[in-house]
């Protein structure tokens, strides 16, 4: 149904055309959280136009598709909304919050749309319905197929490319997300109700900025929170996985033991980032809350240690590039006694190169595992997600003195004797 306004007064101020507009995309919006919810399409097609109704449709097909646990649909903030506004248009930015059954209590997260709305003959429409920053799977424009099982859930676009491999993701993906959850008791970390995969075959911007160079690897990406007293301001700690399935000249994964391989790698290693970013409360404001080598460098030495638990997996002959067994010894010589990888170094170098300062940040959480044990390897991963600016050479047991830490300083000479034990003996 559309939003029926009386037409407006003479001598209104522009903040009394805002408050006005203000109230009728509220309603409106309510209306539409409620249809998601209900699972009423007709109640949340009615108020857009016959322009973007289409698109909009297969927006709500597909948010049905992947399941709804709960939604609300809020304002930005003004500072984070800019507005226009008549008597008869105006246009604002709204967070679309939809909770998934794979998503925390609590939490309802949403990516930015631009929403705006036009009153003509007596009765207010949505014209504009697109997203503000990043881009949104959901508004692809296509028809969104989803397999789920358990706490997992994989969406595709249903192309013959990816026939058959929304089933092998979940299949290794049920597995690759319960297996560090089965080892970290005792690390203080909350394991995330469940995981949402998205399969691609080509360069995309799903969850990345909208206008950005379309990405060509996997990611893990942060959605926003409409939940609490100021939506839209701040990240989720609920976050989406795409993983993708074809290389740089766009042939899609075989599905063999090698392609099966490479996704149960993916999803161990991006899941790990997922769990990651549930428990963080680091603060985004300037620069990075976290160096990149610790954000890696956890995943990698998860991933790594998942490959090792399944030794059969070596028949297959793909070995993972960035276990530290596999990196070329002269490189890591000539690496181990200088500063871990920037963030440039981590997501710019070439391939191989890229490969090798991702095994050498694994590493450190690797020497944790085997020095400690799993739980104070994540423990140790929890910290650093708990404040900004931290280094996990600062809380490394001292062996000799219990519940005491070993000076940074003593702390990455013990790493380098362990790596060089382990990897250049």
């Amino acid at each position: 149904m559309r939003t029926s306004v009386p037409p407006p007064s003479r001598g209104l101020t522009l903040g009394d055309i805002r408050e006005s507009n203000d109230a009728v995309l509220d309603a409106t919006l309510r209306q539409l959280a409620g249809a998601v919810e209900s699972g009423g399409r007709a109640v949340f097609v009615a108020p857009f136009a016959p322009a973007v109704a289409g698109r909009v449709g297969q927006w709500f097909d597909n948010t049905r598709a992947l399941g709804v646990a709960g939604a609300r649909f809020v304002r930005t903030p003004g500072y984070f909304s800019p507005r226009r506004d008549t008597p008869t248009s105006f246009t604002r930015t709204v967070v679309l919050g939809v909770r998934t059954p794979y998503d925390d209590d609590g939490s309802l997260p949403g990516i930015a749309y631009t929403v705006g709305m036009d009153r003509r003959a007596g009765r207010w429409t949505v014209t504009t319905w697109a997203p503000s920053y990043v881009d949104d799977p959901m508004n692809c424009g296509c028809r969104l197929q989803v397999v789920h099982r358990g706490d997992v859930a994989v969406v595709s676009e249903g192309g013959r490319s990816l026939a058959g491999w929304p089933a092998i993701v979940l299949d290794r993906a049920l597995e690759g997300t319960a297996w560090p959850v089965q080892r970290m008791a005792g690390s203080g970390l909350r394991a995330p109700a469940g995981h949402v995969f998205f399969l691609v075959d080509h360069p995309y911007r799903w969850f990345l900025s909208a206008t950005g160079a379309p990405e060509t690897s996997n990611a893990t990406v942060s959605l926003v929170e409409t939940d609490g007293p100021a939506p839209g301001t701040l990240f989720s700690t609920a976050s989406r996985i795409v993983l993708m399935l074809a290389d740089t000249d766009g042939r899609t994964a075989p599905q063999t033991a090698v392609g099966r391989l490479y996704a149960w790698d993916v999803v161990t290693h991006e899941a790990t980032h997922q769990l990651m970013n549930l428990n963080s409360q680091l603060y985004y404001g300037e620069g990075d809350p976290i160096a990149t080598w610790i954000v890696e460098g956890i995943a990698v030495a998860v991933e790594v240690l998942h490959r090792r638990d399944h030794p059969e997996t070596a028949d297959a002959g793909y070995y993972l590039r960035d276990d530290p067994r596999n990196v070329d010894r002269g490189w890591l010589r000539r690496h181990l006694a200088g500063d871990l990888p920037s963030r440039e170094q981590l997501y710019a170098a070439p391939g191989a190169e890229r490969s090798n300062w991702y095994a050498l940040s694994g590493s450190v959480f690797l020497f944790l595992a085997d020095r400690y044990g799993f739980p104070t390897m994540m423990r140790t991963a929890r910290l650093m997600y708990a404040q900004n600016g931290r280094n996990p050479f600062d809380v490394v047991p001292d062996p000799d003195r219990a519940g005491r830490y070993l000076s940074r300083a003593d702390a990455m000479a013990a790493w380098r004797s362990w790596f060089t034990d382990n990897y250049l003996g």
